[in-house]
Formats: structure tokens, C-alpha cells, sequence
């Protein structure tokens, strides 16, 4: 019986170890292989630099796992990755063996991975073991996924630092970015022998994004284009293509309509991870609300807003609720509406906020009014306004008030359920995305 267990044990190993000799072999055969990580913005860089790659005549192949795991094609095409097993499967990074063997098989000759791996142990994994990149890309640092990669954006650093290739090149977003950080990749870059590039944000970058017909950051652009520079394929080339590409499913336009006769603003940041990309997205779209006048004549039928943030709240992801005050204070909420969170619970977590930095209840003069919050259930966009409008401070906006509402917390779920909700309200030609830039 020994014997047998042994024998069985032996003949399991020998073929994982010629598995993965096969897979090297196959990812070997692929001369350029790129893979993206970062806090925000890595699904959005992974198609840029796949359509960028694409235009310049490499066959390239893509694989995204941000709002909607995708498969994209070298004509573009996309396919919906689909799990074995249950619905609530989570994915695996050894999704990568399988990506490497559909791309060798149908001869790639450059792949473009995000990174889905959190954990450093993980992120380390899928680089030294499955990925092998030739190219790697840190589009941001940012806190998020405080349980796994730690609470100081050096550890959050150093984290991501697992991607970095072994004598490859390193790419990496400056924006926004100190030394200490800078400081984390430039040491694992002189460890692993890889070529390290800090990306900045140039003025003429900055006035492409306005040729998108979605948002479009200026540092997830700067960073595509100089990834397909490197590979070979001009700016105006790579331009060309990445103009076409589709956005992210979590990349939606922001929209504008008219509800019962009152103009409705909907910035849908469902996607952002991290409060500092969703202000951003919001004061693209809605300017800066610490202005005193940017509440007025900012939008279809003038008048005063009333300001409302919809936080899609998920368990596996509850250190995310710890933004919900910074985001509403960010916004001037005037009520927020949760999904998946209790009321008591999301109004303790905003009042908490609100006191540690100095924010009052609005019963003082020259203090900031405390948000009114609602539990939500239906993801649906009649009951997202229907509840605005049956809150007091609405009514006394004026008859002329619009309503802009921020959508943030996280995609899945409700959240595309009700962007869903919002998209299907509004008839093709209505639709209009706000270019926002950060």
C-alpha cells in the first residue's frame, strides 16, 4: 500500500514537472510578454497596450480580469472568460498556463497579462513562475487591499514590487508618487537586474485624452505609450489603435437625463479602488467641490445640486467602507445611499470620519452639513431617485435643483446592476462621457 501511495505520488510529480517545462517552452516561444500591476487603472492599460501592440502589427493576445474577466483577440474580439464550477469560484493565477497555451497555440507574439494576484507571495508566484514577462508595468500605488498588502503605500509598494521582471523593463507611473516609494522599485528593479522607467505625465499627453469617447487618465496613457514605443511601434501608430479599443465593462460614460423633469448627473466610478481615483473621476466630471460656486451653474438646468454618493459595500472587501466618509466630505455629500451595508453601520463610519478631521455637524455656523444616509436594496435606478427625492434637504433646494450623483465602492454585484439600470434609462443618442483627466 506504501509502495503504491509512493508510486502514485512520484509519477504526479514527474508529470507537474514536465507540465511546467512545457509551459516554459511555450512562453519562451513569445518574445514579448507584459504584464500589469498597479492599484488602479491596470485593465485600462492592459487594453491600451494590447490595441497599441495590435496597430503596430504584433498578433497580440490579452487577458484582463478588472469589472469582467476578458480574453481579447488579435482582431480585438473579446471573449468572456468563463470559470469551471461554481458561480462564485474565485479565479486563479494559474489561469496563466491556460492564457500561454491559447496564445502559443494561435501564434502570439506578444501577450499583455493583467496582474490578478493581491498577495505578495502570490504576486511573486505568477511573475517568477507563470509570467516571465519581459515588460512589466506598476501603473500607480495606492492603498487598497490594506488586509494582504499592508497600510503604508511602502508596503503596498513593495507588494506590487513582486511583478518586477528578472532583467527586463520596468515601467512605472510617477504620478503623484514620493521618494520612499520611488525608493522601493528602484531597489527591486537593481535586485533583479531590470531596467527601470519612471513615466511622467507630459502636456501633450494630457490633451490626447480628449480623443477618447470614454474617461481617460493621462498617466494610464503615458504609460501605453511608452510600453509600445519600447516594443517598437511608433506614438502615432500605437495612438491610432488605442483610439479604437473598447474601455473596461467598469468604464462606463458618465451620463446626463432628465427624471421627472429634474436634471440628473450620474459619474460612475463603481470601478475605482481607492478614494483618490474616484474624487478624481468625480472632479472631472463635476469640478472641484471645495469651491464655493461649484455647486451653481454647473449642468443641464442650473440651479443648485443636491449631491448624492451610491456606495456599493461588499464583505470580502470591508476595508473598503473605511473611505466612505473621506469620499463623501471629497464630494459635499448632501446624502449617501449604501448597498450591502447596514444604516447604522454606514452612518457610524462617515460620523467617525467626519470627527477626526475636524468636520462638524451642520448645526454650528461655517460647518459642514452631515450627509443624510439611507440602506438601499433594489439596484435600480427609480429607487436610487425616488429615495433622493424623498429626503428633506432635496426639497429645499429649490425648484430649480439637479442632482449629481457619484457611484463608488465596487463594481460587482449591485453595482453593475444598477450601472446597468442607468445605461438602459437613456436613449443611444443622449448618452455623453465627461473626458476626465487626472
Amino acid at each position: 500500500m506504501i509502495f503504491f501511495v509512493v508510486a502514485i505520488s512520484a509519477a504526479l510529480a514527474a508529470a507537474a514537472i514536465v507540465e511546467y517545462r512545457i509551459h516554459i517552452t511555450r512562453i519562451r516561444a513569445i518574445p514579448v510578454r507584459i504584464l500589469v500591476n498597479g492599484t488602479r487603472g491596470k485593465s485600462t492599460v492592459s487594453r491600451l497596450v494590447a490595441a497599441g501592440l495590435t496597430a503596430g502589427g504584433l498578433r497580440t493576445y490579452a487577458k484582463t480580469t478588472g469589472s469582467a474577466a476578458r480574453l481579447i483577440l488579435p482582431d480585438l474580439r473579446e471573449v468572456s472568460i468563463r470559470r469551471r464550477g461554481s458561480a462564485h469560484r474565485r479565479a486563479s493565477i494559474m489561469e496563466h498556463r491556460w492564457f500561454v497555451r491559447e496564445a502559443h497555440k494561435n501564434g502570439a507574439q506578444a501577450l499583455v497579462a493583467e496582474c490578478m494576484a493581491i498577495q505578495p507571495e502570490t504576486i511573486r508566484t505568477l511573475e517568477t513562475r507563470l509570467a516571465h514577462s519581459t515588460i512589466g508595468v506598476i501603473t500607480n500605488v495606492r492603498l487598497d487591499h490594506m488586509d494582504t498588502m499592508g497600510t503604508e503605500l511602502t508596503s503596498v509598494a513593495e507588494a506590487l514590487a513582486e511583478s518586477v521582471p528578472e532583467r527586463g523593463r520596468l515601467f512605472v507611473g510617477l504620478e503623484g508618487m514620493d521618494e520612499a516609494v520611488k525608493e522601493v522599485f528602484a531597489r527591486k528593479a537593481a535586485r533583479r537586474g531590470a531596467e527601470l522607467r519612471f513615466v511622467n505625465c507630459e502636456e501633450e499627453t494630457q490633451s490626447l485624452c480628449g480623443q477618447f469617447s470614454y474617461p481617460m487618465f493621462a498617466q494610464n496613457l503615458a504609460l501605453a505609450l511608452a510600453v509600445c514605443e519600447t516594443c517598437g511601434v511608433s506614438r502615432e501608430v500605437a495612438l491610432r489603435g488605442m483610439l479604437g479599443a473598447a474601455p473596461d465593462p467598469g468604464v462606463r460614460s458618465s451620463l446626463e437625463l432628465v427624471w421627472r423633469g429634474i436634471a440628473v448627473r450620474v459619474v460612475n466610478a463603481f470601478a475605482a479602488n481607492d478614494a483618490q481615483s474616484t474624487l478624481a473621476m468625480w472632479r472631472a466630471a463635476c469640478g472641484d467641490s471645495s469651491q464655493p460656486d461649484s455647486r451653481a451653474d454647473g449642468g443641464a438646468g442650473g440651479g443648485q445640486s443636491f449631491r448624492a454618493l451610491v456606495f456599493n459595500h461588499r464583505e470580502d472587501r470591508a476595508w473598503r467602507a473605511l473611505q466612505l466618509g473621506e469620499i463623501a466630505a471629497g464630494m459635499s455629500a448632501d446624502a449617501i445611499l449604501v448597498y450591502g451595508m447596514g444604516q447604522r453601520l454606514a452612518r457610524r463610519t462617515v460620523r467617525g470620519y467626519y470627527r477626526r478631521n475636524g468636520l462638524q455637524n451642520g448645526s454650528q455656523a461655517g460647518a459642514v452639513p452631515f450627509p443624510v444616509v439611507r440602506s438601499m436594496r433594489d439596484a435600480d435606478v427609480g429607487a436610487v431617485l425616488e429615495t433622493i427625492r424623498s429626503i428633506e434637504g432635496f426639497s429645499t433646494a429649490g425648484e430649480s435643483a439637479r442632482i449629481e450623483i457619484l457611484c463608488a465602492g465596487n463594481i460587482k454585484g449591485q453595482g453593475l446592476a444598477l450601472t446597468d439600470s442607468f445605461a438602459a434609462t437613456l436613449p443611444q443618442e443622449t448618452e455623453k462621457a465627461f473626458q476626465g483627466r487626472a
